[in-house]
């Protein structure tokens, strides 16, 4: 029996800790800012609480093909690097946690445009995969987003599969009694000619600002698309997730803050039909 269990791997461009002993994971990033980019596999412990044992973890590096041609050998992906550890993983711990990285100190010079991944290899058999994207577009500050603007943001209610729901009303006020999925739509105005993955993380924070839910959405877009939508919820097919307050939905792309926008809960629902919210409307 294999002493492990695969949990996940992520990635992440930034050393800081945050909370939790956790990275700002993404997927996407743009090359101006990347320098490394680190890649953390997390597993689970079978043997906790018995024995200690020892393993060699390595985690690979790959850059997919550019293009597909008759060559078979352009198919293939490139290796960038096969970075290994040697672990004694102590039965004291339930979940290990190994990081390691690539790149260059200065930004842009090693991670180009294009499309990658990681793999993580336990005793050399393969346990997972995990694609990332880099861009090159442009660095995105509070100040300058070169990718899009935003045109609206807007909430409705529905339960878990009604990402897509036609003909729905939009609210600024929900009813926590009825209510089940808080869901938004928000909706880009492209500004890059070329195709390009949005990645979006939707932050529901309560009136003290503790974190309620938390979405990630990924999206790709075409150079052809001059708006694009992208949907996401938080809550429950059952009542009883939303009390009464108010909340505010923060959204952040390539680790900064685009916007941030309001709504309540209370005892009725009411209407939003005051013009869309402009891109940071209101702040904390």
């Amino acid at each position: 029996m294999k002493p492990y269990k695969f949990k996940s791997l992520k990635s992440y461009s930034s050393p800081e800790w945050m909370a939790d002993s956790k990275k700002k994971y993404r997927q996407v990033f743009d090359r101006g800012e990347t320098t490394y980019i680190y890649s953390e596999l997390a597993f689970h412990n079978k043997q906790f609480d018995r024995e200690d044992w020892e393993t060699v973890v390595h985690l690979k590096a790959f850059q997919k093909p550019v293009s597909l041609d008759r060559d078979p050998i352009s198919v293939i992906p490139k290796e960038l690097c096969n970075l290994d550890k040697k672990l004694t993983v102590s039965r004291d711990q339930d979940v290990i946690y190994v990081r390691e990285g690539w790149g260059n100190n200065t930004p842009g010079k090693y991670w180009l445009e294009g499309e990658y991944f990681w793999e993580a290899f336990i005793d050399n058999e393969k346990i997972g995969r995990h694609d990332f994207f880099v861009s090159d577009v442009g660095v995105v500050s509070p100040q300058n987003n070169p990718y899009f603007s935003i045109e609206t943001v807007k909430f409705y209610e529905g339960g878990n599969t009604d990402g897509n729901l036609e003909n729905k009303k939009y609210y600024r006020e929900f009813n926590g009694k009825e209510t089940r999925f808080v869901w938004l739509e928000f909706r880009g105005i492209n500004h890059v000619n070329k195709d390009w993955r949005a990645e979006l993380i939707f932050q529901f924070y309560d009136s003290a600002h503790q974190l309620k839910g938390r979405t990630i959405e990924m999206k790709k877009v075409f150079p052809n698309q001059q708006t694009f939508t992208i949907t996401s919820g938080w809550g429950s097919n059952h009542v009883g997730t939303w009390y009464p307050g108010s909340y505010t939905l923060e959204v952040v792309f390539m680790d900064t803050l685009i916007g941030v926008y309001p709504f309540t809960v209370g005892d009725n629902f009411i209407e939003d039909k005051s013009s869309p919210f402009p891109p940071m409307d209101w702040k904390l």
